[in-house]
């Protein structure tokens, strides 16, 4: 009995929907590209050799850190993230904290060419000499 109740509630509502005109739906709004925001320099010289801590150089430590960093309109880092570990957190963290004092950028652009906020991904390579 249930089973017919709803097939006879699913019939209804179909043969009402189809008595029911359907609504004209917006256009989707245009999708622009965004271009990503750009270095000012050269990025190798956010993090450098001689910003390797001694005690990890002293061990060998080593190890790529591989970063985000979101940049606001005005080319200034907001906020730095660790998307891959070098395996250990003080070079990963160091990494963050220099990368965030030292690197500026071109902003990110919309498809009308205004500044906006925008993520740049980045790596630093921290090997000790050999």
């Amino acid at each position: 009995m249930v089973g017919l109740l709803s097939l006879a509630l699913g019939v209804a509502a179909a043969l009402q929907s189809a008595d029911t005109p359907v609504p004209d739906q917006p256009d989707p709004p245009l999708q622009t590209e965004t271009i990503a925001p750009e270095p000012i320099g050269d990025p190798s010289t956010w993090v450098t050799q001689s910003d390797y801590p001694s005690n990890f150089l002293r061990n060998g430590e080593e190890g790529t850190t591989r970063f985000q960093v979101r940049v606001g309109a005005n080319g200034l880092p907001t906020m730095c993230f660790t998307i891959g570990s070098s395996g250990h957190f003080q070079l990963d963290g160091r990494t963050c904290n220099l990368v965030m004092n030292r690197a500026r950028f071109n902003p990110a652009r919309d498809g009308s060419g205004n500044a906006v906020a925008g993520i740049y991904t980045g790596s630093h390579e921290w090997r000790a000499p050999r």
